[in-house]
């Protein structure tokens, strides 16, 4: 005979406590939030470093499981440092929720996008099979470019540099596919920026 669960009840089993609460509660909201905050960005509002490095553990295995493509896409805001030297910490703040905002919203359904560190991100893209990744590195790096970013009345021309690595067994971890995109998107930096480099 089953019994429904009150909100704030609790079981135990073993040695571990459970307790039921009800989604309308405000303690599921705090510990939602709580969550939120141990997984995402706090400027940015996307995925954190400790997110991605778990996501692209998983999406590797599930690549070499499943035979299925799978791409790292890393990508660095250009001349950063001089936007924030010239502008001052809470434009170069504005511009790193920007770009993060301009790839959020063009991140398909099942990829994610973290900020890997500084003003660096990482885009994994599942299910994409090659050229696919390039030609969507290219057109997020002209979205970025195209983006309306202002300051305080300032206009502030921002480009990115795209490293793009596909993985394969091959590569034989997930540190080599990680390296592989940041030694690419090292050649963009050195080639001219606001370029991908994919190859």
């Amino acid at each position: 005979d089953g019994k429904y669960l009150d909100d704030g009840d609790q079981i135990t089993i073993g040695k571990t406590v459970f307790k039921f609460i009800s989604s309308s509660n405000i303690e599921a909201a705090y510990h939602e939030h709580v969550w939120s905050l141990t997984h995402h960005d706090g400027l940015t509002g996307i995925h954190n470093r400790p997110s991605f490095d778990a996501a692209i553990a998983e999406a590797v295995g599930r690549a070499t499981r499943q035979q299925t493509p799978l791409a790292l896409l890393l990508f660095d805001i250009d001349h950063f440092k001089l936007c924030n030297d010239t502008f001052g910490h809470r434009a170069g703040d504005h511009v790193l929720r920007m770009v993060a905002s301009v790839a959020a919203q063009h991140t398909r359904k099942g990829d994610m996008l973290a900020r890997y560190g500084g003003e660096e991100f990482a885009l994994i893209l599942n299910d994409l099979a090659w050229p696919g990744p390039a030609r969507f590195a290219d057109h997020l790096r002209g979205l970025i470019q195209a983006a309306p970013i202002e300051f305080e009345g300032n206009a502030t021309p921002v480009t990115v540099s795209v490293g793009v690595a596909m993985w394969e067994p091959a590569l034989r971890s997930v540190a080599q596919l990680i390296e592989l995109a940041d030694q690419r998107l090292y050649r963009a930096k050195h080639a001219g920026r606001n370029q991908v480099i994919a190859t």
